[in-house]
């Protein structure tokens, strides 16, 4: 994405022509239209890709909660087994 980006800032800078008439001036043509269009399918295709990681990172965040719960639930039986063997132990010991 980074390229796309870096790629439409020079195809925009490339766009306008510059050409010295004298000797401190200079004229700057706007850009054609063969330029306007390569930018706005450039921006196109920049905002297509943002959208798509956007998406990615949704699924990757909701992944890793469903993930955290599971791993919070698995903890909570573990504690509950550990800490029913314990007291089982203590019976033992009492009796």
């Amino acid at each position: 994405m980074t390229r796309k980006i870096a790629l439409a800032f020079l195809t925009v800078a490339l766009a306008c022509k510059v050409e010295k008439t004298g000797q401190d001036t200079y004229r700057v043509v706007a850009p054609t239209p063969k330029a306007k269009a390569a930018a706005e399918k450039l921006k196109e295709q920049t905002s297509t890709a943002a959208q798509k990681l956007e998406d990615e990172l949704k699924k990757v965040g909701d992944k890793a909660k469903t993930e955290t719960k599971t791993i919070g639930t698995e903890a909570k039986e573990e504690t509950r087994e550990t800490t029913t063997k314990i007291e089982a132990k203590k019976k033992k010991s009492r009796d």
